[in-house]
């Protein structure tokens, strides 16, 4: 510990700014961690549980840092009271199970529906209304000013943003059937 012109005492100051493998990772010492030395588990059944190294935290929650940008990449993993204990580059690196139960846990967390298919687009009073399919099953919502509401992020990828902030998203407008993305057309 060392103790500051202030007087007051910071523990963090001797901690050194990497981590050392013989070291337990902490919330203090770790941020980006190899994904090798990450296990995802259920403990109790609901309950995301990790072990990093050989730490295991009963609280935390896992969160993409770029949602928009890169949904599928970039985790957060926050203890019990929202500090960071590390920081997950790619997912994809995890062991298999680790990466199912992750998976199911930012699923379960995000609230942006899919859409896979679109039925029905039509206008009505300054609204776009939306009749899709989604991964959530079928969902009808309405824009407002689509211009303002629906966002590209990147060249192929779309969110759209209904009237009470409903979230929806579409991954690849390229794959979409031809019927949905003639529909798309129309309001984009």
């Amino acid at each position: 510990m060392t103790t500051g012109d202030d007087g007051k005492t910071d523990a963090r100051a001797d901690i050194p700014p990497t981590h050392d493998a013989s070291v337990p990772p902490s919330v203090d010492t770790m941020h980006h961690v190899d994904a090798q030395a990450i296990r995802f588990f259920r403990c109790p059944p609901w309950k995301l549980r990790p072990t990093i190294g050989d730490r295991s935290y009963l609280h935390v929650v896992v969160m993409p840092a770029a949602p928009l940008s890169h949904p599928d990449r970039y985790i957060v993993i926050l203890d019990g009271d929202g500090a960071e204990v590390c920081f997950l580059r790619d997912p994809a690196d995890l062991e298999p199970r680790s990466r199912q139960v992750l998976a199911e846990e930012l699923r379960a967390r995000d609230l942006t529906a899919t859409i896979q298919r679109i039925d029905v687009v039509r206008e009505e009073m300054g609204l776009t209304h939306f009749a899709v399919r989604t991964d959530r099953g079928p969902r009808g919502f309405a824009l407002r000013r689509a211009e303002e509401n629906v966002r590209r992020l990147g060249d192929r990828r779309l969110l759209l943003v209904d009237l009470d902030g409903n979230r929806f998203t579409i991954p690849d407008v390229n794959a979409l059937d031809k019927r949905s993305a003639r529909l798309l057309e129309q309001v984009l």
